[in-house]
């Protein structure tokens, strides 16, 4: 991606990150493309769950840089982390 491509992509979405400038673009470094997904409707849990956390519950979960759609399980899991 180029140097105005990752600037836009900052400059458009930097308050819903939830990294620093740096960290963004150390990460993007050497990238072709940008690309990020828009989550909306988010329900925060009443507790955070630290990855830590979910990975020993959930030994496949794989960290922010990748999703997938969670099994009614794996929701129910972290619900109940989350709440606890």
């Amino acid at each position: 991606a180029s140097c105005q491509e990752l600037k836009k992509f900052w400059d458009e979405y930097k308050d819903n990150l939830g990294i620093s400038r740096q960290e963004f673009y150390s990460y993007y470094q050497g990238a072709s493309i940008v690309v990020g997904i828009l989550i909306k409707k988010i329900k925060p849990f009443e507790k955070p769950v630290k990855f830590e956390r979910l990975s020993k519950k959930l030994s496949d979960l794989r960290p922010p840089q990748s999703y997938r759609y969670l099994n009614k399980n794996e929701y129910e899991i972290i619900k109940a982390l989350g709440t606890n």
